[in-house]
């Protein structure tokens, strides 16, 4: 309750503030540090794990999502996308969490009658995971207001193009509309119509991943520099 909450925001404030330097994961983070303990520290990005085997090898018929099944996730947007999209274009869901919200994914996928459309791949390993990134079409990511955004990163170091929408928080660090991926709102008619842009078009998908991948190279996403910042 609002002793827990009150306990946790005085102690950030004492002890955070000790630190000779202050890194958080993101801008975002770094703006939520500010806002509710006025705090500055210095957004640090890092690499996601097994970054250096994630690899593109083709741009398939299907849009992958990997993510824990919750309603923030918000995996209902991209399965109600599927009543819209005018290609052959797939969905693949991928991940466990909410029973809740599992049930009510499927509900949809019965209700819109989406079972050759919509495929919920349950808990997958690694290497799976980056199977799939390696040969899908593009990479959704419905979060709301995500702290960081392992999915995005993710996404590029596949040299995959991502669909995230306007209210992502961190991955509107990385996504510029557009250019490596596309902005757009919580409308499953837009997310459709992003979707089919890139299957008319995959050069264009390719394209966007490829920008995707050089805009981390151009941040610096990788553990040398995490390392070096920390230290130095």
């Amino acid at each position: 309750g609002e002793f827990v909450r009150n306990t946790i925001i005085s102690n950030d404030n004492a002890y955070i503030r000790e630190a000779r330097r202050i890194f958080t994961n993101a801008e975002n983070s770094a703006k939520r540090l500010k806002k509710y303990n006025n705090i500055n520290a210095i957004p640090l990005y890092h690499p996601p794990i097994n970054h250096e085997k994630l690899r593109c090898e083709s741009f398939g018929n299907y849009i992958f999502y990997p993510s824990r099944i919750d309603k923030m996730k918000r995996q209902r947007l991209l399965v109600e996308s599927a009543r819209y999209i005018k290609s052959n274009t797939q969905i693949y869901l991928a991940g466990k969490g909410s029973e809740r919200e599992i049930d009510y994914l499927r509900f949809l996928i019965e209700k819109y009658d989406l079972k050759e459309n919509v495929n919920l791949l349950g808990f997958i390993t690694e290497e799976e995971k980056i199977d799939y990134y390696a040969n899908c079409l593009g990479v959704y990511f419905g979060a709301y207001d995500e702290d960081y955004g392992y999915v995005t990163m993710e996404a590029f170091f596949s040299k995959k193009p991502v669909v995230i929408h306007e209210d992502a928080g961190g991955p509107l660090e990385f996504v510029k509309n557009n250019i490596n991926g596309f902005i757009t709102s919580t409308d499953p008619r837009a997310i459709a119509a992003r979707i089919d842009a890139w299957s008319s078009d995959r050069d264009k998908a390719k394209q966007m991943g490829a920008k995707g991948y050089e805009s981390l190279l151009a941040k610096n996403i990788n553990w040398d520099h995490v390392i070096d910042s920390l230290l130095s």
